[in-house]
This record gives C-alpha cells, structure tokens and sequence, in this order.
C-alpha cells in the first residue's frame, strides 16, 4: 500500500532533518510542491504500480502556501485513501517560542514572517496562529526542543520505519532530566527520583545509567527491583491494549532529576526487556548534557577548593 505523508510545522522546528530523515527512510520526497497538485501526483504514482515508490512525502511551508490549501490536499486525500487504497498521514512538527528563537539567533537566519516591522518573536507568534489548524488535523505531533539533529531522526525512524517483522506498532524509550522539562509527546511518564540517587556516590557521579556500576545501584537493590517488576507489568497491558486499538507508536518517558543516572538506568532495562516484543527504540534525551554539566560543576569546585 501506497504511504504518503504530509508534513508541515514551524520553521526552525526540523523540517529540513525531517526531509533527510524520510528520504533515509525510503521515502520519496517533494518540497513545497503546491497543495492543489498533490492528489493528483498521488493518483498517478499509485496507478503507475511496481514502477512508482512505496512511499511519498510532501513538505510544506506556510509562508509560501496557504493553510486553506493545505488543508483542502488534505481532505481530499483522505476521501479517496480507501477507494484507492492508499494512507495519508500528516507530520507536524513544533518547538516552543524560547528554543525557536535561540535556534534563529544562533544560525542567524531570518524568520519567513520577520520583516523591518516584526521583531522575530511576533514573526514565531504570527507562524504559531497561522499553523494551529494544521496543527489540529495532525495524526503525529513531535516537539523538538529538546531534541538535536540525530534525535529527532532517531524519533522519525521509530515512527516511520516499516522495514520489520514485529508489526508496525514501536516503542520508544526515552530517559529525560525533570529539570530540562517533561518531554510534551510522552505518551507515559514514569518519575523515578524516589529512588537512590547516584549522584550522591563519589565514584558514581561522572558516571551515567549506562555504566554496569551505576545500573546495579538503581536496579539491584528491593526498591529498584519492585519498581521495574511493576512497571514491566503495567506497560506489558497497556502497550498491548494501545497495539490491539490501532496504535503505531508509543513513547515512554522515564524521568530523574537531571536524566543523566536512575532515567537511564531503567529506560535502559525496560528497552531490553521489550524490544524481543516490539520494535523498540531509545534516546537518553539529557544524559549527555547533565554530564557535562556535573563536569563543569567539578571543574569549578575544583578550582574554589584549590584558591582557598
């Protein structure tokens, strides 16, 4: 069956990674071709069978498009995915005002709405109001600010992939810091910080969940132990039902403190004890971030011990 996929979002929110992501992914993509043409680009691959692509993707800016058509491409689309067995999708991607700004400001790119009159937050505002009603007819949200390039590629892959033999239903594992923010696409969250913390251990502190020494601090002890038996139980039903009712993907997000530590820990033994099941995936959205930090806070103690 014939897969095409519409995407849209807000500028500096990762259309261009999105593109490269998807055409990795096999996807054939086709830049702000004008809405109005795209059913008819669609009847014409699907008719054209074995010679034409399995997948399309359309990527969409609004400065050059109207929303209305946008949205009309969509429609009819979706009116004639049945009768010509094909599936639509739409691919929204966002990002707050705070991280688009510090993206803009740091490529030093302009804003497709700023002008010699707008301050580039009311061009981001003006965007934000444009896109709400694609925003709303979205069938997959992705926020990346918190996300770098490889990440959200990472995100695509899982949503996106169907080169497997576990089914089109995935999972996404995802540690996070509560102090960098609760990623906004979770689907579950699980918070972890009653546990133990290994930041509080010398020999521990530099190092992340994904060291042996800090996994065994988390997990073999009673209370980490009841914690992932539990938590397997709960995700094995719920990760079941969402499958059964039509779910492709689902994110679960297990957060720390800083995400660097006991998030990582159980992400990591929930991963391996679920990806023989589904087709799995993980990101330690925060981990190598909060290490450097931990670093440089070293670094600073190091040098006050050493002046006094």
């Amino acid at each position: 069956m014939l897969k095409v996929l519409l995407v849209c979002g807000m500028s500096g929110a990762g259309k261009t990674t999105a593109q490269s992501a998807l055409e990795d992914l096999g996807y054939m993509c086709i830049d702000n071709m004008p809405p109005t043409f795209i059913p008819q680009v669609v009847e014409l691959v699907e008719k054209k069978g074995d010679f034409s692509p399995a997948k399309i993707g359309f990527i969409f800016d609004v400065k050059f498009h109207s929303v209305n058509n946008i949205l009309a491409a969509l429609v009819e689309l979706r009116e004639k995915q049945v009768e010509m067995e094909f599936l639509t999708e739409l691919l929204f991607l966002e990002a707050t005002d705070s991280v688009l700004l510090g993206r803009y400001r740091e490529t030093r790119r302009k804003h497709p709405f700023a002008s010699g009159s707008k301050t580039l937050e009311q061009a981001i505002e003006k965007e934000r109001d444009l896109m709400q009603r694609i925003k709303e007819k979205s069938d997959v949200i992705i926020d990346t600010s918190g996300l770098n390039m490889k990440e959200l590629t990472l995100r695509l892959t899982a949503l996106f992939n169907e080169d497997n033999n576990l089914g089109i239903f995935n999972v996404m594992f995802m540690s996070f810091g509560f102090k960098h923010g609760v990623p906004k696409d979770a689907d579950f969250v699980l918070d972890v910080r009653f546990l133990a913390n290994p930041f509080y251990d010398k020999n521990l502190r530099y190092l992340t969940g994904k060291n042996m020494e800090v996994s065994n601090f988390v997990l073999e002890n009673s209370e980490g132990r009841e914690l992932f038996e539990k938590t397997k139980d709960y995700l094995s039903y719920i990760l079941k039902k969402n499958k059964e009712n039509g779910r492709n993907n689902f994110v679960i997000a297990i957060g720390c403190t800083g995400g660097q530590h006991r998030s990582v820990a159980i992400a990591e033994a929930l991963f391996d004890s679920f990806k023989p099941k589904y087709l799995s995936f993980i990101m330690h959205r925060d981990m190598e971030m909060n290490q450097q930090e931990v670093f440089n806070r070293y670094k600073e103690d190091k040098k006050h011990i050493m002046k006094g």
